[in-house]
């Protein structure tokens, strides 16, 4: 069974989606700065970074649901 979609009516999934995916990358960014400042050699910051933001952002978008 499926529901209507009402027109100009913004879908809980997709704003779940988008704020996943925006936090995801701000914590990326905030996690390179980070282990930059540290002294961490910089493909494994990235990594590492990467790694940190995929699971925040995966998170917040399963968390929001």
């Amino acid at each position: 069974m499926t529901h209507p979609v009402m027109p100009g009516v913004i879908k809980r999934g997709s704003v779940s989606l988008i704020g996943g995916i925006v936090v995801g990358i701000f914590v990326l960014l905030l996690a390179r700065l980070v282990l930059g400042e540290a002294g961490v050699p910089g493909t494994t910051a990235w990594i590492a970074a990467a790694a940190t933001g995929l699971v925040v952002g995966a998170y917040v978008r399963l968390a929001d649901l």
